[in-house]
């Protein structure tokens, strides 16, 4: 992957403006954890939603994304089918979070077109910095908002943005997905051992949920995650065990089917 502009084309030559392939594997768990984290939280009512890397509204959905979306979407994701799927785009996590029972999106990107065009989005807030994590350190947290935090490379300097994500999990419960190249290297494996042991600290004993999925179902290099940081009041729900309950089945039925994929397929 270049840092000069996103290098990722479908096989059909589409291109949706990122520097990976929008509806990957990652994206799978991360709208399937997303779903499942909104609707928890919100209840019988709704939550609010906080992304400072939203990225662009959606994307063209190329046909390997669709159909790995077919094989292992569940029941689930079926609430995105209908306004994007079986439209030809795939939604970015703030847009698919409108789908949800969410009051007021606040999203920003560093991307000036992408922001623009979010401008347009009913029930959302731009919000203006210069960068992500800028307009996060100015956010006030709020135990009645949920965040997404997916910046391109968050492990690249997680030392640094850490004690944000931290700060912010004190209020808000936050969805923090990170791309883990421990399988490549040795030495990103001992900074993601590093990373995994200053989180817990951080943490303070607060309890979190981890899932994870291979980035390629063949011959794995890398793997998608996502991290659940409850703020210390939903930490503290009866029902937090269960919801934990619900997130581990929802990524051991998409690693199934991923399993599915690299066991079976087509030439």
């Amino acid at each position: 992957m270049t840092a000069d502009g996103w290098n990722w084309k479908s096989g059909d030559g589409s291109r949706g403006g990122l520097l990976y392939e929008p509806g990957n594997w990652g994206d799978l768990l991360k709208l399937l954890w997303l779903a499942a984290a909104i609707r928890w939280k919100a209840g019988d009512g709704t939550v609010d939603y906080f992304d400072p890397f939203a990225g662009d509204v959606a994307y063209p959905l190329a046909e390997k994304t669709k159909e790995r979306f077919n094989r292992a979407g569940p029941a689930e994701l079926d609430f995105v089918r209908a306004p994007f799927i079986e439209k030809g785009s795939w939604p970015s996590a703030a847009a698919a979070a409108g789908c949800l029972p969410v009051g007021r999106r606040r999203v920003f990107d560093a991307d000036a077109e992408k922001l623009k065009r979010w401008s347009g989005e009913p029930g959302v807030e731009t919000l203006a910095g210069e960068s992500g994590w800028s307009v996060m350190a100015a956010r006030e947290a709020d135990p009645r908002e949920i965040w997404l935090i997916d910046p391109y490379d968050f492990l690249a300097d997680w030392r640094t943005s850490l004690p944000l994500v931290a700060g912010g999990s004190g209020k808000a419960s936050i969805l923090l997905y990170a791309y883990n190249r421990s399988a490549a290297a040795a030495e990103a494996f001992a900074s993601h051992r590093a990373f995994r042991n200053a989180l817990a600290d951080a943490r303070r004993g607060l309890p979190g949920c981890f899932g994870r999925t291979a980035a390629d179902a063949f011959l794995p290099r890398a793997h998608h995650e996502m991290y659940f940081l409850p703020c210390p009041s939903d930490a503290a729900r009866e029902d937090f065990p269960a919801f934990s309950a619900t997130l581990e089945r929802l990524s051991g039925e998409l690693a199934a089917a991923q399993a599915g994929t690299a066991a079976f397929g087509a030439v």
